[in-house]
């Protein structure tokens, strides 16, 4: 290496030094504490502060200055944003504007802060039902094939659609099937015979972290069952196990009603209680969902229909992926003539948005 490449690099070096402990930030405390490092965020009245390879969260209360050298983005209580550097002053916090303008602030002014070439990222969002819709919302369609077996063998076109609305506060979702099958009589050939629909509707609403309260409502037809509609409505409580970006874990129980009406039997209608559980699992690009529910009669505990809804989907490119599921059924007391098992197994194609 000679001598004028040495320099060279002893010098980028010196510089990459110097403009690395120019970018560092000191946080002042409540308590006469200084800590170097990096403020991260400012978000539900706390401040995110890098400290030592560790992100620690500050109570607003507890922060009395900050000294940014470099410029950082900043918005104000009053929906002032823009770049600035920051210096503690006895009033508060002295910011010097990347246009020359200044303004002294009180600590609990700075309502968030960023990057300061992207100050776009520091505009308020609006928060409605429906937006951000990447934000709260995740929807998944799919269509593929359908292969039955329990009531008849048969063969058919899968539909699906889900959607679910998830925030720290409540939890909205609905998803509805369609399975039109083929039958073959021995020594047949496969004909069109009839279609299976499901659909659901449900809103759980968080009291704290861990416990929520829910409606259900529940519509099924199939017609290998001699089932015209079976319509379920309940209302519960629940434990939120584990919520994490990679798993979500659900236990939940409910009561309400059931009514059934048949193709060849008079209708039924019984009070119901339903206790399932959601397991949800993101390992890579695949993701596991497995969901249990078990709705025993409260009039005849011997009356019971269980019901397991199992997939594995991986993302292939671009929101589309490849999905299998396996739905089991099982009717301890079905209508004359009908088995008490149903197996349903699906191979689709899915397309998902959202987050």
């Amino acid at each position: 290496m000679t001598f004028v490449t040495r320099i060279s690099c002893l010098l980028l070096a010196w510089l990459l030094a110097a403009r690395s402990l120019a970018a560092q930030q000191t946080l002042y405390l409540l308590d006469g504490d200084r800590l170097t490092g990096r403020l991260v965020r400012i978000a539900d009245g706390q401040w995110v502060f890098s400290y030592a390879g560790a992100q620690l969260k500050l109570p607003q209360a507890a922060v009395t200055g900050l000294l940014a050298p470099d410029p950082v983005g900043v918005r104000l209580a009053d929906s002032t944003i823009g770049a600035a550097t920051v210096a503690p002053v006895p009033a508060g916090l002295a910011l010097t504007f990347t246009d020359g303008t200044t303004r002294t602030v009180a600590p609990g002014d700075l309502a968030a802060v960023g990057n300061p070439h992207d100050l776009a990222a520091l505009r308020p969002i609006h928060i409605g039902l429906f937006s951000p819709f990447t934000r709260f919302w995740h929807a998944t369609g799919s269509v593929g094939l359908s292969d039955k077996s329990g009531n008849s063998t048969a063969r058919g076109a899968a539909l699906s659609l889900d959607v679910e609305r998830k925030t720290a506060h409540d939890r909205l979702s609905a998803g509805i099937a369609v399975h039109r099958e083929s039958s073959q009589p021995p020594g047949g050939t496969f004909q069109a015979t009839v279609e299976k629909y499901f659909g659901y509707l449900r809103a759980d609403l968080y009291l704290t972290p861990q416990f929520f309260s829910f409606v259900l409502t529940q519509q099924e037809r199939d017609r290998f069952q001699d089932l015209a509609l079976r319509s379920t409505y309940t209302a519960g409580l629940g434990l939120q196990a584990v919520s994490t970006g990679a798993t979500d874990l659900r236990f939940w129980g409910s009561a309400g009603l059931k009514h059934e009406s048949f193709y060849t039997s008079p209708n039924d209608e019984t009070a119901i209680a339903i206790a399932g559980y959601s397991l949800s699992q993101h390992v890579g690009p695949a993701t596991f969902a497995w969901r249990f529910e078990a709705t025993p009669s409260l009039e005849d505990l011997s009356d019971y229909h269980f019901r397991s809804d199992a997939s594995i989907g991986t993302a292939i490119v671009a929101g589309i992926g490849l999905q299998l599921e396996a739905i089991n059924e099982f009717n301890n007391r079905p209508q004359p003539g009908v088995k008490q098992h149903d197996m349903l197994l699906t191979t689709t194609v899915t397309y998902s948005i959202g987050h």
